[in-house]
C-alpha cells in the first residue's frame, strides 16, 4: 500500500511537471511582432508603455517599452515580445504617451490614449514576426 501510494506522488509529480513546463511554453509564444505607430498627430510624442487587446483571455495587458519620441507625421516600429497571446487574435491597441508642448516643459504628463485599430483588421493573430500598424491621431 505505502509503495502504490509514493508511485502515485511520484506520478502526480511528474504529470505537474509537464503541466508547468507547457504553460510557460505557451505563455509567450508571440515572439517579436512588429507594432509601427504612425504618428497622424501636429505634434511629436513619446511612447514608453503600449497595450494590446487580448481576444482569447479578453482582457488587456500591458508592455513597457524603450522611451522613444516619434516626430509629426513620421513612424516607429516597436519589436518586443508580446506575452500570454501567442496565436491569439490582438483586435486593439492603446499607447501610453506624453505630446510634445508649444510653450513650457517639452511634454505634456505621459497618458493612456483611446483604443487604436490596426490597419490589418482586429482579428490578426500574434506569431512572430507578424506587423501591426496603428495611428496615433488624438
Amino acid at each position: 500500500m505505502k509503495s502504490t501510494f509514493i508511485k502515485t506522488i511520484q506520478t502526480l509529480s511528474v504529470v505537474s511537471a509537464i503541466l508547468a513546463v507547457g504553460a510557460v511554453a505557451s505563455a509567450d509564444n508571440c515572439k517579436k511582432p512588429n507594432v509601427k505607430v504612425q504618428n497622424d498627430r501636429s505634434a511629436a510624442i513619446k511612447v514608453t508603455k503600449i497595450q494590446y487587446f487580448d481576444t482569447c483571455d479578453q482582457k488587456w495587458r500591458t508592455e513597457d517599452v524603450s522611451e522613444k519620441e516619434i516626430d509629426a507625421g513620421k513612424s516607429f516600429t516597436f519589436t518586443d515580445d508580446l506575452e500570454y497571446v501567442g496565436n491569439c487574435a490582438i483586435s486593439k491597441f492603446k499607447l501610453y504617451r506624453a505630446v510634445r508642448q508649444s510653450t513650457g516643459s517639452a511634454y505634456g504628463s505621459f497618458a493612456w490614449g483611446s483604443e487604436l485599430v490596426p490597419d490589418q483588421g482586429s482579428n490578426q493573430r500574434c506569431n512572430t514576426g507578424v506587423t501591426y500598424t496603428i495611428h496615433a491621431h488624438e
